[in-house]
């Protein structure tokens, strides 16, 4: 377990966080520095998750919406419910229902 959790380490400091967060919950739950290990998997998942947070912003701010969600809905299955994601695809659903009322009240 001591091998996985370095080999963690080393994908981190690689910028490979999908790889680190397999590594992590691969780890048994006996292993002497558990709580050590989730307290870490937390931090890799909001590492993970502000990258695609980052870029569906970039896209939002230049109004490419569908292009915005679509880095969402790259994101790893089990953290698509993170309560992040949801909220930035409702951040961008609505700045893009926005956009079009906006269009339709200037024509």
């Amino acid at each position: 377990m001591d091998q996985i959790y370095q080999e963690s380490e080393q994908a981190i400091s690689e910028n490979d966080y999908k790889k680190a967060i397999k590594l992590l919950k691969s780890i048994d739950e006996n292993y002497p520095k558990y709580n050590e290990v989730t307290k870490k998997l937390k931090e890799v998942e909001q590492l993970y998750l502000n990258e695609y947070l980052s870029k569906a912003d970039e896209y939002l701010k230049n109004q490419k919406y569908d292009k915005a969600l679509n880095v969402l809905s790259k994101i790893e299955d089990d953290l698509q419910n993170s309560d992040l994601v949801i909220n930035k695809k409702a951040d961008i659903k609505i700045a893009e229902l926005k956009e079009k009322i906006k269009v339709m009240t200037t024509n």
